[in-house]
């Protein structure tokens, strides 16, 4: 910034010497002059106003020597074509500020809504996850689910098959073993929905480990 703003003032000291290397002795001269370096500051404004502080130090050296030549070396008249230079200054430089301000707020909205859409991917990942981890923890489930139904199936045609009560009275408690996994499992897939849809508020706690 500190080089790109001295460029620019030596720039504008450039332009502004105009009046002492010139021969500002007749009139058609000095308004070529004048009208060079007001397009000189015009044109400056769509492009040093992007640091509001650089254009500023090009358009005063630009101005500022034009016109004190009005004030002091002019023909009779010629302060009030220094005070217009003067205004014309003025101008420039709240036109630059003006048009610094629109920049600033659109590279600050430019900002935010990649910061928002950083977020937006972001939270689209987290999701996305979050949909795997389901899919993983729902492949695991039905995988633990099918091992006591086949049990049960095993269990059932073994049933079908004894022909001694004896032989039925052992097979009843592994039934009920199985049935009692299946119903820890459902009960557990059920908690972990309600979890999901927040219909169970979790109150985590500290507790000591057996052993």
């Amino acid at each position: 910034y500190g080089l790109y703003a001295i460029t620019a003032a030596l720039s504008g000291a450039g332009w502004g010497s105009a009046g002492y290397v010139l021969d500002l002795g007749s009139t058609e001269v000095l308004l070529l002059t004048s009208f060079t370096l007001a397009g000189a500051m015009a044109g400056a404004v769509s492009i040093l106003s992007y640091l509001f502080g650089t254009y500023v130090g090009f358009a005063l050296p630009v101005a500022l020597p034009l016109a004190f030549h009005f004030f002091t070396r002019g023909p009779e008249g010629s302060q009030t074509m220094g005070l217009m230079v003067l205004l014309f200054l003025a101008g420039c430089i709240y036109f630059a500020r003006v048009f610094n301000g629109v920049v600033t707020e659109t590279l600050s909205l430019k900002y935010a809504n990649d910061a928002l859409l950083l977020d937006l991917q972001r939270q689209k990942q987290i999701a996305e996850n979050a949909n795997v981890a389901k899919s993983k923890f729902l492949a695991a489930a039905s995988h633990d689910l099918r091992q006591p139904l086949h049990a049960l199936n095993l269990l059932i045609e073994v049933l079908k098959t004894a022909q001694a009560d004896r032989e039925r009275a052992a097979i009843y408690p592994r039934v009920e073993q199985s049935l009692d996994a299946l119903g820890k499992l459902f009960n557990a897939l059920l908690d972990i929905s309600r979890l999901d849809a927040a219909a169970v508020t979790p109150e985590p706690e500290d507790f000591r480990l057996a052993g």
